[in-house]
C-alpha cells in the first residue's frame, strides 16, 4: 500500500507532501524487527528509500527520515545485511549522501548505516569493491560530529578484520589510513574513537602488512605511549592488543622485533592498571607458546624481569598470576630458555609461585602446577642442578606437589626430577 501510495504520487505536485508523510510511517515502523524484516523482504521500500536520497528536490526533513529508517533496519535485520548491500543503487545513495556538506544529521545518520553493513561477516570484501568507500570513511573521521566520527572509524576497523582487506587499508593513498588512525589514537579527545582506531591498527595486522605498518613513521611508539598514558583503560588495552598482533605476526629476525618486545616490557614496567596487566601477561603467554618466540623473549634483557615483577605485584589478580606462571612454563620448554630461566631473580620466584597454593586453594592450584612443571624443565640440563638443589623450598615445592597433584603423568616428571637433584644436595 505504501509503495502504490508513492509510486501513485511520484511525478505529480503533491510528491513532496505525501513523500513526507510516507516517510514518516517507514520510519516508525522500522523500530520494530519484524516491520525491519518485512521491508527488507519485499524490496520496495530499499527503493523509495534510495529515491529519496538521491532525489536533489527532496527536502532534508524527508531525507533524514529515510536514511534514519535505513539505520533502523540494517541495525535489526542482521542476516540480511549482505542483501541490503546488493539492492541497486542504495550503497552509492549512501556514499553520496556522507559526502553532502550542510546535512550533518543526514551525514551522521548515512555513516551509521555503512558501519552497521560493515558488521556483517558477509559484506566486508564486498564493501571494499566499491572503490571510493575508503576515501569517504577517511573524510569522515575528520567530521565536525563526533557521532559521525566514531561510525567512520568503527566501520573501517570493521572492514578490516577480513584478511582480504587489511592490505588494502595499509597501502591505501601511500598508506593515508594508517596515518589517520595513528594521529586519532594521539589526538583524538574522544575516548571512543582513541579505542577503536587503536583497534582498527590491531586489524590491519598481518604476516603481509606488520612490516609495512612498523615501518609507518611513529605507530609503534604511538600504541606504546597510549598503552602507558592514555586516560581510557579500554584505549590502553587495545593498544596493547595491537602491540601483541604485530608481535605474533612478525619474525623474530626482523630489526623491528626487540623494539616491539621493548615497547611492551616498557608498558609493564609503567605501572598500568590491572586490566591492562592482564592485557599484557596474557600476550606474553601467548608469545610463549610458540616455538620462534621462546628464545628471543627469553634472551630480552628485560622480559623476565618484568613478568617477575608483575608476579610479585601484592595486587596481581589470581589469573595474571596463572598466565605469569604459564608463560614461564611456555619458555622452560625452550633447550635454551632453562639457562636464563636458572638465574638468582627466576629461580626463587617459581618456587614461590609453586608453594604457595595448598592442597585446597583453587584459585592458585594452576599457577602452582605451571611453576612446577618449570622447574622440571629447568632441571633438564645437568648444568642447572647443582644451583637449583641449593635454592631454599625448591624440594620442599616438588615434594608436596608430587604428594597432591592428581595428573599422574606430572607426579612422575616431578618425582624424576627430585631424583636427580638429591645427589646434588
Amino acid at each position: 500500500m505504501i509503495s502504490s501510495a508513492f509510486h501513485s504520487v511520484r511525478y505529480t505536485e503533491s510528491f513532496d507532501w505525501c513523500t513526507f508523510h510516507i516517510l514518516k510511517v517507514l520510519r516508525s515502523l522500522s523500530r520494530t524487527r519484524v516491520a525491519s524484516t518485512a521491508m527488507v523482504n519485499a524490496g520496495e521500500t530499499l527503493d523509495i528509500i534510495r529515491i529519496v536520497i538521491l532525489d536533489d528536490e527532496s527536502n532534508l526533513g524527508t531525507k533524514l527520515d529515510a536514511v534514519a529508517t535505513l539505520k533502523n533496519i540494517t541495525y535489526y535485520v542482521e542476516d540480511k545485511r549482505l542483501q541490503i548491500l546488493n539492492h541497486p543503487g542504495l550503497i552509492d545513495a549512501l556514499i553520496k549522501l556522507c559526502t553532502v556538506h550542510g546535512d550533518e544529521m543526514g551525514k551522521e545518520f548515512a555513516s551509521a548505516v555503512i558501519r552497521n553493513l560493515a558488521m556483517a561477516p558477509t559484506t566486508k570484501v564486498p564493501m571494499m569493491e566499491y572503490s571510493c568507500l575508503i576515501d569517504v570513511l577517511v573524510e569522515l573521521t575528520e567530521d565536525p560530529d563526533v557521532k559521525t566520527r566514531r561510525n567512520a572509524v568503527s566501520a573501517i576497523g570493521s572492514l578490516a578484520i577480513a584478511d582480504e582487506n587489511s592490505l588494502t587499508f595499509v597501502t591505501h593513498g601511500e598508506g593515508v589510513v594508517l596515518r589517520i588512525m595513528k594521529r586519532l589514537v594521539e589526538t583524538e579527545e574522544d575516548s571512543i574513537i582513541r579505542r577503536r582506531a587503536a583497534r582498527a591498527l590491531r586489524c590491519f595486522g598481518r604476516k603481509e602488512t606488520v612490516e609495512m605498518i612498523v615501518d609507518c613513521r611513529g605507530i609503534v611508539d604511538t600504541l606504546c605511549n597510549a598503552a602507558m598514558n592514555d586516560t581510557s583503560v579500554e584505549a590502553k588495552i587495545e593498544a596493547i592488543e595491537a602491540l601483541a598482533c604485530y608481535i605474533s605476526h612478525a619474525n623474530e629476525m626482523t630489526p623491528y622485533y626487540n623494539r616491539m618486545l621493548d615497547a611492551m616490557v616498557n608498558i609493564g614496567n609503567s605501572s598500568p592498571p590491572p586490566s591492562c596487566i592482564e592485557a599484557l601477561i596474557k600476550t606474553f603467554n601467548t608469545l610463549a607458546c610458540f616455538d620462534r618466540h621462546r628464545k628471543p623473549m627469553a634472551d630480552h634483557p628485560g622480559l623476565l624481569q618484568t613478568l617477575s615483577i608483575i608476579a610479585l605485584n601484592e595486587k596481581k589478580s589470581s589469573t595474571c598470576l596463572e598466565q605469569v606462571a604459564s608463560a614461564f612454563h611456555n619458555l622452560s620448554q625452550d633447550e635454551s630458555a632453562r639457562k636464563e630461566l636458572a638465574k638468582p631473580h627466576i629461580l626463587p620466584l617459581l618456587v614461590t609461585i609453586g608453594s604457595t597454593a595448598c592442597e585446597n586453594d583453587g584459585d592458585n592450584a594452576l599457577a602452582r602446577s605451571y611453576a612446577n612443571l618449570a622447574i622440571v624443565n629447568v632441571a633438564i640440563p645437568e648444568s642447572n642442578r647443582i644451583q637449583m638443589a641449593k635454592e631454599s623450598g625448591l624440594l620442599n615445592s616438588l615434594i608436596q606437589f608430587a604428594s597432591t597433584s592428581e595428573d599422574s603423568e606430572s607426579k612422575e616428571s616431578v618425582k624424576a626430577t627430585i631424583i636427580k637433584l638429591i645427589p646434588c644436595l
